[in-house]
């Protein structure tokens, strides 16, 4: 599949092969991708809003320059997924991020949230 612009909204995607797909520019928003195969794609300049990739598997797909606002990778088992430079404002678990590569400023942004999760208190000396 090869998309360079398109809007998808408000549906519910359940076993969809998605793999080698070039979405480029594509929005997804209100969206749950279940058990979605989305390997070796590439979604660069993509808006993801409030979606879900539940059981999705995402494997050395790029989402370079995407907005991902409250998309949601905590169930979606992920390997060598390029965030890098990408808005990165995630729902869900950030250790949903497992797998995937980001920039040095993103790992800055998430640093809080990442704290958070694994119970580590940040305090200056």
């Amino acid at each position: 599949m090869d998309a360079g612009s398109g809007r998808v909204e408000r549906v519910h995607l359940t076993d969809v092969d998605l793999g080698e797909s070039k979405l480029r520019g594509v929005e997804f928003v209100d969206v749950i991708a279940e058990r979605v195969d989305a390997a070796n794609g590439d979604w660069g300049g993509a808006q993801v809003r409030r979606t879900l990739f539940q059981g999705a598997s995402i494997k050395a797909t790029v989402f370079s320059r995407c907005k991902l606002v409250e998309a949601d990778f905590s169930k979606a088992d992920m390997s060598l997924v390029d965030l890098r430079g990408s808005e990165l404002r995630l729902a869900g678990s950030v250790l949903g991020l497992r797998g995937a590569i980001i920039d040095p400023l993103q790992l800055m942004e998430l640093s809080g949230t990442l704290a958070q999760e694994l119970g580590i208190t940040v305090e200056d000396v």
